[in-house]
């Protein structure tokens, strides 16, 4: 039903634990290979079902991502050229470009 092992075995482990927490209250039914088998299908139908729904959100978010990642790619290479235009861009870096040029040597404490 599911073409995938991986995928069966894990609704089969779901469903032992759906009779682990059912039959204590409700007692073991009269044929629990069928209980458990049953359990486990519904469990992969459930899970068929809600991959048939989410794949068109999932296709959609795609879309929007994408079409987001553009306008940021965009947007950034926007700000490295206007950052790159201009020689340094910010007040305070060029308060510290200009304390720490060369010609401004600390001076030496005499001795």
């Amino acid at each position: 039903m599911l073409r995938d092992v991986g995928l069966a075995e894990e609704f089969a482990q779901d469903a032992l634990v759906a009779a682990l927490e059912h039959w204590p209250a409700t007692g073991v039914p009269d044929n629990p290979g069928a209980w458990l088998m049953t359990t486990a299908k519904r469990r992969a139908l459930d899970h068929l079902r809600h991959e048939k729904l989410a794949a068109p959100k999932h296709e959609a978010l795609s879309r929007e991502l994408d079409a987001q990642h553009a306008m940021a790619i965009d947007d950034f290479n926007d700000r490295v050229d206007d950052a790159l235009s201009d020689d340094v861009g910010d007040d305070l870096l060029r308060l510290i470009f200009t304390a720490c040029h060369p010609c401004f040597r600390p001076k030496r404490a005499a001795r």
